[in-house]
């Protein structure tokens, strides 16, 4: 019996293929950032692509395009959650509008190659620029009362590139 198991430890240890087996840090940043994906989402919500066109009233033949155009033009970002592309809340108005006041903080973080949930979540973690408050908190408040160096301080802030992910 005990050669029956030793030739099936060697068969195994044979034909495992190479792979490379991440370090727990690996895991532990994966789950970390899992765990701020779903946090941004139930507290900002989102919407799709297709409900929003209905929202803000869009008369396009695919109703996609109005938020694909949207992003193109840097005015919103988009994310893909279980299959599915969402648009996260925070940055739209109460009318479905994107929010003006994104568009130039994303022109800076696309600048850096970011990826979509990356420019997302961006808004989301404290900055040490904002004296640990969020940019999407001061975002919020800009739309209860506007002011241009606000506005222009979280396009300063983005400006201040760090490896985030």
């Amino acid at each position: 019996m005990v050669g029956v198991a030793d030739a099936t430890v060697e068969l195994i240890d044979r034909y495992a293929p190479d792979i490379e087996i991440p370090p727990p840090v690996v895991l532990e940043q994966a789950r970390r950032n899992l765990a701020l994906r779903v946090r941004m989402l139930e507290e900002f919500g989102a919407i799709d692509p297709r409900e929003l066109a209905v929202l803000v009233g869009s008369a396009a033949r695919n109703p996609a395009s109005t938020v694909d155009n949207w992003r193109r033009a840097d005015r919103i970002v988009t994310v893909r959650w279980q299959g599915r592309t969402l648009v996260p809340g925070f940055q739209l108005l109460g009318s479905g509008q994107p929010d003006p006041a994104v568009r130039p903080i994303l022109r800076v973080v696309r600048s850096y190659g970011m990826s979509d949930w990356e420019q997302a979540l961006w808004f989301v973690v404290p900055s040490p620029a904002l004296d640990g408050a969020r940019p999407v908190d001061r975002l919020l408040a800009l739309r209860e009362e506007p002011t241009a160096g606000e506005a222009a301080g979280l396009v300063a802030v983005a400006e201040r590139r760090r490896d985030w992910f």
